[in-house]
């Protein structure tokens, strides 16, 4: 299912020695709506990490997240 984007940042980073980059922020709300889903993602030369996570324990237990999205865990109950 796709979520709601409730929140998007995103900023310069002038990196750390390697060259400049961007870091992204996504904020979407989660699908129970008690909680958010953060996406962030630094797009710096040799700091390529990205961080998908919720604040929701509830929607932890029965979603994998992915930007902007959730599916439902196949062995939940």
């Amino acid at each position: 299912m796709d979520l709601k984007l409730i929140e998007e940042t995103s900023y310069q980073s002038d990196g750390f020695g390697s060259g400049s980059g961007e870091v992204i922020t996504e904020v979407y709300e989660c699908p129970c709506k008690k909680g958010k889903v953060y996406y962030e993602k630094e797009n710096i030369p040799g700091f390529r990490t990205v961080e998908i996570f919720s604040d929701c324990e509830e929607c932890k237990e029965s979603f994998d997240f992915g930007r902007g999205t959730a599916k439902a865990k196949e062995n939940t109950i």
